[in-house]
C-alpha cells in the first residue's frame, strides 16, 4: 500500500456528468486502476480476492459510480440496452487474458458458467458461489435485467 491520498485522474462529478459511455468508462476504468495501484494489487484469484475489504470497497465504488451516472436526469436512455452503450454496443473481447478488453456482447461471469460458447480464452472461470453447479443463463452486458433497472444508493441522484 501507497502512503498518502491516492491521486486519482477524474472526479466523481467528471465520471457521472460525462454524456456518453465510452467517456465515462475510460474515467471509471482509469480511477479504478488507480485505486489498486495503491493498494498493491489485482484481482489474482476471483473465488477468494473479494474478501479483501479494499477489492471489495473498490469495486462497490465502481458500481455506485455506474449507477450513478445511469440514473442521471434526463438520460432515461441510459436505461435501455440498445442504447447505453453507444459506439461500443456491438464490441466483442479482443486480446487475451490478461490483457483482454472484455466487449458488451461477451458472456458475464457468473450466469455464463464454465465453459460458456464466446467466453474469452485463457481466463480463469468462476464457478457458482452456491448450488446448483454450473447452472447456465448466458448474459452479456446488453441482458435488460442488467442494465434497466441498476441499484440504487444514497449517494444516487434521482429525478
Amino acid at each position: 500500500m501507497m502512503d498518502g491520498a491516492p491521486r486519482f485522474r477524474y472526479t466523481e462529478a467528471q465520471i457521472i456528468q460525462a454524456e456518453e459511455y465510452p467517456d465515462m468508462r475510460v474515467m471509471l476504468e482509469g480511477n479504478h486502476n488507480t485505486a489498486h495501484n495503491y493498494i498493491g494489487g489485482t484481482i489474482g484469484d476471483p473465488h477468494t480476492s473479494f474478501r479483501d475489504p479494499f477489492v471489495f470497497l473498490i469495486h462497490s465504488n465502481v458500481d455506485r459510480l455506474y449507477a450513478t451516472w445511469q440514473l442521471q436526469p434526463e438520460k432515461e436512455w441510459r436505461l435501455d440496452p440498445d442504447r447505453i452503450y453507444g459506439s461500443e454496443s456491438d464490441t466483442a473481447t479482443t486480446g487475451t487474458y490478461p490483457e483482454a478488453h472484455i466487449g458488451i456482447l461477451s458472456p458475464l461471469e457468473l450466469w455464463a458458467g464454465v465453459d460458456a460458447p464466446g467466453a474469452e480464452e485463457s481466463v480463469v472461470e468462476t464457478r457458482p458461489w452456491a448450488p446448483p453447479e454450473n447452472q447456465q443463463a448466458i448474459k452479456n452486458s446488453r441482458d435488460k435485467s442488467l442494465v434497466s433497472n441498476p441499484p440504487r444508493y444514497d449517494t444516487t441522484v434521482s429525478g
